[in-house]
């Protein structure tokens, strides 16, 4: 059986790994060449374009992302290219709202999709011990349920419909991320009066938390072995991202969710982005005896307010401004939530330093603008909506585009320079933003206008490029 193999981090070499070693010939495909390379070494068949790798009996994918299959072209361009009777098993964590999308994708193409997510850490994927969550028909899934059991220890088949395992894995994840939230906060109680918390977590996971994600994470985050991550921090919010989407879609309230993913937010404005994704656990003991500041100046363009955490912290301070997405920058005017001790420590010294004193026309501006809901949401719902047309485009013309939140992007094109990027577009009357600084040096800070700038940026950035 010939089989293809999309997407190499470390599950997808694991587990292409198990296909090699049972004797399969598989040809394998990744954006960057090293897993491509090692895995080569031990008999793979490496392709030049995902295209050829598509030529195949089975496909399996395991890319980061929804986004990431859309860059690929697995939801489209690149069905067309497929196999005569192609099986395509896809073992990413992706929403199941895409999932959806793929069934109809692959069906309108005679194309069968079978859902395939996994539960396991990429060392105990290498070993042969993960847990294989399958969705779709039966008998496409009978095809490939011999290969299933060559990579994992367990298959667990869920429904005929694809979506139902992305379902499944986004609620397991749900629970792996409240356990790691559970012992961080455990264990910052304990440590905070003078308790071991090594004896409790022994005491603990030796009878009613006897299970591997209590156990495992536990000494994880009593020795801060955040590096190198298992699994990816950046990856946890994305997951958590996933849980709140299929939650509001459903209508079923997830308040623990909402805390869990603020505290992913929080580490990520850390810096913490490539760290294992139970160093949360460490935003909690942190910083208990100081006063903690977060600036949600673009909170209201997709990410979530961490105002539901003032009421359990006495140290903690929300800030936000009216600057951008209630448009009033020039007015200068903004607020700050916490609770009530905070605040009136602020009314008694914010005179001796604010140079900026409210005006009647100020608060006038203000007070009609946090009124005027109708406008607010109409008005952010667009710029989500222009935002994710630029990262489309942008992407499409091999930009690298960082995820963003906010009502702007940053991006960068691997063959064009951002000084000279920046200045090609100014020559033509589009102005962005470009930073001589180390790191971003090379990219753009696009803000994110009309539909219709939006496409003209887009049309002049393919010219230039």
């Amino acid at each position: 059986m010939k089989i293809g193999f999309i997407g190499l981090g470390q599950m997808g070499t694991a587990l292409a790994g198990h296909l090699l070693r049972a004797g399969h010939s598989v040809t394998v495909w990744n954006r960057s060449p090293k897993a491509v390379e090692a895995l080569t070494a031990e008999g793979a068949t490496p392709a030049k374009t995902p295209a050829e790798a598509m030529q195949c009996n089975v496909l399996f994918s395991m890319l980061a992302s929804d986004q990431a299959m859309r860059d690929v072209g697995l939801d489209s361009t690149l069905l067309d290219k497929a196999g005569p009777g192609l099986v395509h098993v896809n073992m990413a964590t992706i929403s199941p709202g895409f999932a959806e999308a793929l069934a109809a994708a692959h069906d309108s193409r005679g194309l069968d999709y079978v859902a395939a997510p996994v539960f396991a850490r990429p060392e105990a994927a290498a070993k042969g011990q993960a847990v294989i969550i399958v969705a779709g028909a039966n008998d496409a899934v009978a095809k490939v349920e011999p290969l299933l059991a060559e990579m994992g220890r367990k298959i667990v088949k869920v429904g005929e419909k694809p979506h139902m395992a992305n379902l499944f894995k986004i609620a397991g994840n749900f629970m792996i991320m409240s356990a790691v939230e559970t012992l961080g906060e455990a264990f910052a109680l304990l440590k905070k009066g003078g308790v071991d918390a090594a004896q409790f977590l022994d005491t603990m996971t030796e009878g009613l938390f006897a299970a591997p994600v209590y156990k495992n994470y536990g000494k994880q985050i009593l020795t801060e072995a955040y590096e190198p991550a298992g699994f990816y921090l950046r990856l946890g919010l994305k997951d958590a991202t996933l849980v709140r989407d299929a939650a509001e879609n459903l209508n079923v309230p997830m308040p623990l969710l909402d805390l869990v993913r603020r505290h992913y937010e929080e580490a990520m404005q850390k810096g913490w982005s490539e760290k294992d994704w139970a160093s949360i656990a460490a935003l909690v003991a942190e910083h208990p005896d100081q006063l903690v500041v977060i600036d949600e100046a673009y909170v209201d363009f997709g990410a979530e307010s961490a105002v539901p955490l003032v009421a359990r912290h006495d140290n903690l301070l929300i800030v936000q401004t009216l600057s951008k997405s209630r448009a009033l920058a020039g007015l200068r005017v903004g607020f700050a939530i916490g609770q009530r001790p905070l605040i009136e420590a602020l009314e008694r010294v914010k005179d001796s330093f604010n140079s900026y004193p409210l005006g009647c026309l100020a608060i006038a501006g203000a007070a009609a603008a946090i009124e005027d809901d109708a406008w607010f949401e109409e008005t952010r719902a667009r710029i989500m909506a222009n935002r994710e047309l630029l990262v489309r485009g942008l992407s499409g013309l091999g930009f690298e585009v960082l995820p963003s939140l906010a009502n702007f992007v940053f991006a960068r094109h691997p063959g064009r320079g951002g000084a000279d990027l920046a200045a090609q577009l100014r020559e033509r009357g589009v102005l962005v933003r470009h930073f001589r600084k180390p790191r971003i040096e090379d990219f753009l800070r696009i803000t994110v206008g009309t539909e219709d700038q939006c496409s003209r940026l887009i049309a002049l950035a393919r010219s230039l490029t």
